[in-house]
């Protein structure tokens, strides 16, 4: 955990990415991703496969 706060301290983990794996965990929905984050929020999370809730798209 302290080698994550001090990568995203440095710069060496984007703000975006951070927000994609608390959503993808249950620790924070979309809701709670500021505005300036949320559409590349929901772009990295369609680019996983997963809703913008974290869970997995429907397979066609």
């Amino acid at each position: 955990m302290l080698s994550f706060i001090i990568k995203l301290i440095l710069g060496g983990i984007e703000m975006v990415d951070l927000y994609v794996a608390l959503i993808v965990n249950g620790r924070r929905t979309i809701d709670q991703v500021p505005e300036r984050y949320r559409e590349q929020v929901r772009i990295d999370l369609s680019a996983l496969g997963l809703d913008e809730n974290g869970n997995l798209l429907p397979t066609e």
